[in-house]
């Protein structure tokens, strides 16, 4: 069996964090080594490390409580301009077809239904992965 879960992109900004689940996949890793081990989605005890791989989407952490957990259909790319992250903002501009973000460190990211560039990842909103081989 092969178990795949998402790669995970971490943005901060002040007492938030938001994780976005992107493609390609990966077989290795921390959350892989915990289900290999148990086979129980139970024993993945951190919600920030292990949410987002085994659901996928986008995930709004407030400290390490989730706020929410958002799919969107398009790619994750690096932006050169963008407003400053605000939740509530956010929820809204992701029904728009392209909207950009400034994170805490300065990053800033957007968020498109359609590849703007080869740089651009593909978001995953489905999580964890079993492969029966």
């Amino acid at each position: 069996m092969i178990i795949s879960v998402p790669d995970v992109i971490y943005l901060h900004s002040g007492e938030y964090t938001i994780s976005i689940s992107v493609l390609p996949t990966k077989t290795e890793g921390e959350v892989i080594e915990i289900l290999k081990s148990t086979m129980r989605i139970s024993e993945c005890k951190d919600k920030l490390l292990c949410y987002p791989r085994i659901f996928g989407g986008i995930f709004i952490f407030l400290r390490n409580s989730i706020l929410s957990r958002i799919e969107f259909d398009g790619y994750l790319c690096q932006g050169k301009d963008g407003e400053l992250f605000d939740v509530n903002k956010f929820h809204e501009n992701l029904k728009h077809d392209f909207s950009c973000f400034k994170f805490g460190d300065g990053k800033i990211y957007c968020f498109s239904r359609a590849r703007k560039d080869k740089e651009c990842k593909p978001i995953d909103n489905i999580g964890l992965r079993f492969i029966v081989d």
